[in-house]
């Protein structure tokens, strides 16, 4: 629940504040998410 609610928030804010991620950050980026993802999953804690 807990999940749900901050990934919510997370869009919200993204998606009101004027963030970006330079283009040398953005594979950075991508490469940690998928690392966490990969991470998570391993565990079982994350369903796809």
């Amino acid at each position: 629940m807990q999940v749900i609610v901050v990934a919510i928030l997370g869009m919200i804010l993204g998606l009101l504040l004027p963030v970006t991620i330079p283009i040398t950050y953005a594979r950075y980026t991508a490469v940690a998410l998928l690392a966490a993802w990969t991470r998570s999953s391993a565990s079982g804690s994350l369903t796809t």
